[in-house]
C-alpha cells in the first residue's frame, strides 16, 4: 500500500499539457514534469489556494492564463 505525500497536491496545467506538485501550506509551486504522466503519490487535487467555488482545472488555466 503506498501513501499519498502530506501537504502536497498536484494540478494539471492543460495550457503547457504539464503537471504541476504545490505545496499546500505555502502555495508555492515545488516541481513541474515534463512528461505527460503525474506525479506518483501525491494528491490530484487542488488547495484552498486556489479557491474552492471554482473547479480545480478552471482555476489552473486562470493562473496560468
Amino acid at each position: 500500500m503506498f501513501i499519498a505525500l502530506i501537504n502536497r497536491s498536484q494540478g494539471h496545467n492543460p495550457k503547457t499539457e504539464q503537471w504541476v506538485k504545490i505545496n499546500n501550506t505555502t502555495g508555492r509551486f515545488m516541481d513541474l514534469k515534463q512528461d505527460d504522466n503525474s506525479f506518483k503519490g501525491v494528491t490530484k487535487s487542488i488547495p484552498k489556494i486556489f479557491g474552492a467555488e471554482s473547479t480545480s482545472s478552471q482555476r489552473l488555466v486562470d493562473f496560468f492564463c
